[in-house]
């Protein structure tokens, strides 16, 4: 399952690509199809926005469909880590231009 967000002009926009404002938009749920695009996740451990263990089952599911995925969860972060300069995820920049090259 993915989620989608839909604005308030009936707008769906991919969370994998858009970063937005909860209070803006509301949730849509969908299951993965094999049309989804590769998908790259990195997410902290402490992150209360996006649970690692829902992206970690999300990526799984799309990775039975055959799609590209790659997953990467980084001890100690919360949502919104940046580039990870300084962290544990310092460097995830580099993994995901690597892992989008192949495709």
């Amino acid at each position: 399952m993915i989620y989608y967000w839909k604005n308030e002009n009936n707008t769906f926009k991919d969370i994998r690509y858009f970063c937005i404002s909860l209070n803006k938009y509301i949730l849509k749920r969908y299951d993965e199809n094999a049309d989804d695009p590769p998908t790259y996740v990195c997410v902290g451990d402490s992150d209360g926005i996006a649970n690692w263990r829902t992206m970690q089952r999300r990526l799984q599911g799309m990775a039975a469909l055959g799609i590209p995925t790659e997953f990467h969860v980084y001890p100690g972060l919360g949502h919104g880590f940046g580039l990870g300069t300084g962290t544990v995820a310092e460097g995830w920049i580099y993994d995901a231009i690597r892992f989008w090259d192949k495709q």
